[in-house]
């Protein structure tokens, strides 16, 4: 009763929501930091981003944050990005707690690679812990693509996922070859056992969501923004993955990341190439500095296993321009008006995991190119 009585008086004073406001400042500040960009499409797209950050956490944590009575949300997608996100994928999150059982059903859909991620911890408190992960490879779906799995600290029959006690939030990603093509999943989740409906709303769940909120807004931009300025400090490169820091961001078991900041002038080109290692996925993408994928609806600023083009030695060739340079066999990828960015590079259970071969020419000499 303490924290309701409290929460009450912070909702009937106005002060839970002066107080995010004058969280929400600081927020803004963020994007000021020193090593960030200052060019007009960046600072554009920062506070952009800020916006797509509330949408998110006010989904996550104000409409679903009660593990009570689950909801699941698509929380990464075209218009709502987070920590250089694979513009391949799509994402579903939901808030759990290791005291309930949870069951989630539905159908499988078209997606390459689909899977279960259970994680403890949160952005706002110094990143995630992997509880469990599970491909959808490995549980039991009908012909007709429908399937359940239950989700619970007790073993279950059938398709089961263990949680912890302190595990807090489900993701399920889907990787596609040609997203819009392709058909999603459709899922739901139920808490098992539940009798009854929600309970009113509590003035003192709404008055904690808000602090919530404006600890993962500032968590998540901490995190993130740190990762890119470490990056800036030596560019035209690709740092090797970090197992930890993958961990902590949600990362794929089995997936390496390579990810570095590259930087091209406008009259410049940098040429890339590698030969992709045999594995189940790769993908290639160019990202903004606050962790957002350049706007993939209208540019090409990716590439897949699939969608790439090779070249007769089986070998890729990007060129990343301003401009489309027009070199066969070679996949040029839009800066979408950046000079500078985040470029990163995923291998999906691969047998190797090589760093493209970076060269950095004038435009008009990477249009000579030949070999």
């Amino acid at each position: 009763m303490a924290d309701r009585s409290d929460g009450d008086a912070r909702l009937a004073s106005g002060q839970a929501w002066i107080d995010f406001c004058e969280e929400l400042k600081g927020a803004g500040a963020d994007l000021l930091r020193d090593a960030a960009p200052k060019s007009d499409v960046d600072l554009a797209e920062g506070h952009r981003y800020l916006t797509r950050m509330l949408r998110s956490a006010f989904e996550l944590i104000m409409e679903g944050g009660n593990p009570a009575s689950p909801v699941l949300f698509r929380s990464l997608h075209e218009t709502l990005k987070i920590g250089w996100d694979n513009p391949d994928n799509v994402h579903w999150n939901a808030n759990l707690s290791g005291a309930y059982d949870y069951r989630i059903y539905g159908t499988r859909g078209d997606a390459h690679y689909m899977s279960f991620g259970v994680y403890a911890g949160s952005f706002g408190r110094g990143g995630r812990r992997t509880v469990a992960y599970v491909s959808a490879d490995d549980l039991d779906v009908a012909d007709d693509g429908s399937f359940e799995v239950v989700l619970s600290g007790r073993e279950h029959e059938g398709n089961w996922i263990h949680i912890d006690p302190d595990a807090s939030t489900l993701m399920i990603r889907q990787t596609f070859w040609d997203k819009p093509n392709e058909r999603e999943a459709k899922l739901d989740i139920e808490r098992i056992h539940a009798k009854n409906p929600p309970p009113p709303l509590d003035p003192g769940f709404v008055a904690s969501a808000f602090r919530r909120t404006t600890r993962y807004l500032r968590g998540t931009n901490k995190l993130f923004f740190d990762m890119s300025d470490m990056w800036k400090e030596k560019p035209n490169t690709f740092f090797p993955s970090d197992p930890v820091v993958a961990a902590q961001t949600q990362g794929i078991p089995g997936m390496y990341y390579a990810s570095g900041w590259w930087q091209c002038a406008p009259d410049a080109a940098l040429v890339l190439d590698v030969v992709p290692p045999k594995c189940r996925y790769w993908g290639f993408v160019l990202s903004n500095y606050w962790g957002e994928s350049f706007e993939y609806r209208h540019r090409t600023v990716h590439n897949n296993k699939k969608t790439a083009s090779y070249r007769p030695d089986g070998s890729v060739r990007w060129v990343i321009a301003h401009e489309d340079p027009e070199l066969p066999n070679a996949n040029w990828l839009d800066t979408g008006g950046h000079d500078a960015g985040i470029w990163t590079i995923r291998w999906l259970e691969a047998e190797t995991h090589p760093h493209p071969d970076i060269r950095v020419m004038k435009l008009d000499e990477a249009r000579a190119l030949t070999g």
